[in-house]
């Protein structure tokens, strides 16, 4: 046994050893790769229908290429260079061959391809120069992963996980895409759907007939004193399409435990829902800009309507989707305890996630009614400590665990990195103030004190349980299926801070903040000190606001 044993830390060694050097080669290919292909591609960004199929050939590779580079950092933070192949030693020689070869031919066609500083015409028989590096840069990075990749890296993959990956990546692939005909297909036949819907919403409340026109090919519904332009985000494409990508991925996770032909018609339902809000959108806009005020319409209803609209049909068929009616009948009879404990890490996240929710609607239906200076602010404030108290049971648990001064120490960093990445803007500084001084000393007090409460308190508090504490968890849990807990917990942190930064005007400083209050959660688990210095953070901004007057940090 002992021999057996010594053998195995013997071959193990020399094959970490070799997968180490490996993934060592590999950073400096991409390096190399990066350098060269730099300004090689922009001919394709071109809207020329010659360019479209190579566009989206090329987009599919760089997609591809961010999935095997997260193949690779699992592999190097579980430590498994030195775990059993993917593929026997003859094949390792075989496909490294493959790799070398693919490597040599894509450094020997990418410097034929033209830059924007060399002649940009090419003839019909030399385009085969695109397909050909991509797909060449699709069977390099497809090598590399099958001879770094250990086999235990891809252990647990299943037939669903990979569909909703590749959905995922469909997705991206077009939501990428400006003017290219797919997207153009898919504007196309949803913009003339919604607009039909939207006119006969509008039929039955509206008084004035909307004139639909064209205006440099976007369709313009006008009144005497209003009129809309409808943009490509306004056609409701994407809002589908994010949907149907949610749906997707939730209804593939829980395939094995539900019935299969009614949680395909729920996210059919979901997606047609999606379509059918947003034309009662459209109308309702119209209706608000006509009838009541076009500054209100603009920028209260128009800014949260949409968001409110998928958050609402995602929300409720999430739900549905843990009714009995669509859950396999003998579910809990067959269900295994890993499942059964992940089920109840769900429910957890959930209703940590479940308050910010909340707070986010009542936001955006109190913005519906904003035309200028948001007054309402005081509501929403309420409504947040409202929340904390219902939630405070779950907000004292995260306090569970030591290092407040290290908390305390982040958010002065993060106070001052965000100070150092968004600056004060002078002109939101001048209309904030122009807004609190048109009113009587009490009210701006009044309205100050619950921006106060509602920025350094309720905000911090609710963002750090539903990001750090729920959402933060529910991904750690869902990835360590698939790889292993030291990978799982940092690609959690990633994605949870990428997500903070997408609800912020500047995505760059809030992914930063959220990256700074997640290594705390790291510590030990909790969002306590996250919420401590994200406390101190937002108390330090404004702070700051208020004595030097940049009310644009608020």
């Amino acid at each position: 046994m002992i021999m057996v044993v010594r053998r195995k830390l013997q071959t193990a060694k020399p094959l970490a050893i070799w997968r180490s050097g490996f993934a060592l080669s590999l950073l400096a290919q991409i390096l190399v790769l990066r350098q060269m292909w730099q300004g090689r591609f922009w001919l394709l960004s071109r809207d020329v229908e010659t360019f479209q199929g190579l566009w989206y050939l090329h987009t599919a590779a760089k997609v591809t290429f961010v999935l095997a580079l997260a193949l690779l950092f699992c592999a190097v933070v579980e430590r498994r260079f030195n775990q059993p192949a993917l593929l026997s030693r003859r094949w390792i020689w075989a496909l490294s061959l493959l790799h070398i070869g693919a490597l040599m031919a894509l450094m020997g066609i990418l410097p034929t391809l033209p830059t924007v500083s060399h002649d940009p015409q090419m003839t019909a028989g030399e385009m085969w120069r695109y397909p050909a590096t991509s797909l060449l840069f699709l069977g390099w990075q497809g090598t590399a992963v099958m001879l770094i990749a250990p086999h235990s890296l891809i252990t647990g993959l299943r037939l669903r996980t990979s569909a909703f990956v590749l959905c995922a990546m469909v997705s991206a692939v077009i939501l990428f895409a400006n003017n290219r005909a797919l997207v153009d297909i898919l504007r196309a036949v949803v913009e003339n759907s919604t607009l039909s819907l939207a006119v006969a919403f509008y039929s039955w409340f509206g008084e004035v007939q909307p004139v639909l026109s064209l205006r440099d090919g976007a369709p313009l519904l006008a009144a005497p004193n209003f009129a809309i332009l409808i943009g490509a985000p306004c056609a409701g494409y994407q809002g589908m399409l994010a949907s149907a990508t949610i749906m997707g991925g939730l209804i593939m996770l829980e395939w094995p435990r539900l019935r299969h032909g009614r949680a395909v018609i729920l996210g059919l339902a979901a997606i047609g829902g999606i379509f059918v809000l947003n034309a009662l959108r459209i109308a309702l806009l119209f209706y608000i800009g006509v009838r009541f005020s076009p500054k209100m319409a603009l920028d209260g209803f128009h800014s949260y309507a949409g968001t409110l609209s998928l958050l609402l049909v995602v929300g409720v068929a999430m739900l549905a989707l843990q009714c009995r009616g669509l859950r396999q009948a003998n579910h809990v009879q067959t269900i295994s305890g890993r499942l059964a404990r992940n089920d109840r890490g769900d429910v957890e996240a959930g209703n940590l996630i479940l308050p910010l929710a909340l707070y986010l609607g009542l936001g955006m239906v109190t913005g519906l009614f904003i035309a200028g200076f948001d007054w309402t602010y005081p509501l929403l404030a309420t409504g947040g400590l409202v929340l904390l108290v219902v939630w405070r049971a779950e907000v004292q648990r995260e306090f569970l665990g030591e290092g407040r001064a290290a908390a305390v120490a982040m958010g002065v960093l993060i106070y001052g990195l965000w100070l150092a990445m968004v600056p004060a803007n002078p002109q939101a500084d001048a209309t904030f103030a122009v807004a609190l001084n048109s009113v009587p000393l009490s009210v701006m007090l009044g309205w100050v004190i619950f921006r106060l409460i509602g920025f350094c308190l309720v905000v911090p508090v609710l963002e750090e349980l539903a990001f750090r504490g729920g959402l933060m968890r529910l991904m750690a849990g869902k990835l360590g299926l698939l790889t292993g807990p030291r990978a799982a917990a940092l690609m959690a942190l990633a994605l949870s801070s990428l997500s903070f930064g997408v609800m912020h005007m500047d995505v760059l400083a809030g992914t930063v903040a959220g990256a700074g209050f997640g290594l705390l959660v790291l510590q030990n688990g909790r969002a306590g000190n996250a919420i401590i210095a994200h406390v101190v953070t937002n108390s330090l901004l404004g702070t700051t606001a208020i004595l030097r007057g940049h009310w644009s940090l608020f």
